[in-house]
Protein backbone atom coordinates (compact mmCIF):
# COMPACT_ATOMS: atom_id res chain seq x y z
CA UNK A 1 0.00 0.00 0.00
CA UNK A 2 3.17 2.42 1.22
CA UNK A 3 4.45 1.84 -2.20
CA UNK A 4 1.06 3.23 -4.28
CA UNK A 5 0.50 5.92 -2.50
CA UNK A 6 3.89 7.01 -2.62
CA UNK A 7 4.06 6.40 -6.27
CA UNK A 8 0.49 7.17 -6.86
CA UNK A 9 -0.47 4.51 -8.42
CA UNK A 10 -4.13 3.82 -9.52
CA UNK A 11 -5.58 0.65 -8.67
CA UNK A 12 -6.53 -1.44 -11.54
CA UNK A 13 -10.38 -2.04 -12.08
CA UNK A 14 -12.22 -4.42 -9.76
CA UNK A 15 -12.07 -7.75 -11.06
CA UNK A 16 -15.62 -9.47 -12.48
CA UNK A 17 -16.07 -12.98 -13.22
CA UNK A 18 -13.39 -15.61 -12.87
CA UNK A 19 -9.84 -13.94 -12.01
CA UNK A 20 -8.34 -17.71 -12.91
CA UNK A 21 -9.80 -16.85 -16.13
CA UNK A 22 -7.90 -13.48 -17.06
CA UNK A 23 -4.39 -13.20 -18.50
CA UNK A 24 -2.65 -11.52 -15.35
CA UNK A 25 0.16 -13.32 -13.83
CA UNK A 26 -1.03 -15.38 -10.76
CA UNK A 27 0.19 -15.02 -6.98
CA UNK A 28 2.82 -17.80 -5.92
CA UNK A 29 1.33 -21.40 -4.96
CA UNK A 30 4.10 -22.70 -3.21
CA UNK A 31 6.71 -21.27 -0.17
CA UNK A 32 9.38 -21.91 -2.83
CA UNK A 33 8.36 -19.71 -5.45
CA UNK A 34 6.95 -16.75 -2.86
CA UNK A 35 10.51 -16.73 -1.50
CA UNK A 36 12.14 -16.52 -5.11
CA UNK A 37 9.15 -13.55 -5.70
CA UNK A 38 10.34 -12.29 -2.22
CA UNK A 39 14.56 -12.21 -2.65
CA UNK A 40 13.92 -10.43 -6.30
CA UNK A 41 11.88 -8.16 -5.07
CA UNK A 42 13.65 -4.53 -4.84
CA UNK A 43 10.39 -2.47 -3.81
CA UNK A 44 10.10 -5.20 -0.74
CA UNK A 45 14.03 -4.75 -0.07
CA UNK A 46 13.29 -0.69 0.03
CA UNK A 47 10.74 -1.03 2.62
CA UNK A 48 12.22 -4.01 4.83
CA UNK A 49 15.52 -3.50 4.02
CA UNK A 50 17.73 -5.68 1.67
CA UNK A 51 19.33 -7.46 4.97
CA UNK A 52 16.45 -7.93 6.53
CA UNK A 53 14.62 -9.56 3.35
CA UNK A 54 18.20 -12.14 2.82
CA UNK A 55 18.11 -13.20 6.04
CA UNK A 56 14.23 -14.14 6.52
CA UNK A 57 14.50 -15.55 3.13
CA UNK A 58 17.78 -17.88 4.24
CA UNK A 59 15.55 -18.95 7.37
CA UNK A 60 12.67 -20.25 5.72
CA UNK A 61 14.19 -21.92 2.74
CA UNK A 62 16.56 -23.33 5.82
CA UNK A 63 12.67 -24.04 7.08
CA UNK A 64 11.77 -25.31 3.73
CA UNK A 65 14.53 -28.09 3.42
CA UNK A 66 13.45 -29.48 6.92
CA UNK A 67 9.95 -29.76 6.22
CA UNK A 68 10.75 -31.17 3.16
CA UNK A 69 12.85 -34.26 4.38
CA UNK A 70 9.68 -35.50 6.73
CA UNK A 71 7.33 -37.67 5.45
CA UNK A 72 3.76 -37.14 6.28
CA UNK A 73 1.68 -39.31 7.17
CA UNK A 74 -0.43 -39.40 3.76
CA UNK A 75 2.77 -40.06 1.68
CA UNK A 76 3.63 -42.79 4.34
CA UNK A 77 0.43 -44.14 3.76
CA UNK A 78 0.70 -43.96 0.24
CA UNK A 79 4.36 -44.91 0.06
CA UNK A 80 5.61 -46.70 2.84
CA UNK A 81 2.84 -48.75 4.09
CA UNK A 82 2.55 -51.60 1.73
CA UNK A 83 5.55 -52.75 2.29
Amino acid sequence: MMYGIEHKVEPPEPVVGNAYELDIEPLPTNLRDALRLLSSSEMMKHYLGSDFVEVFVTCKEKELEQFEKHITDIEYDWYLHSF
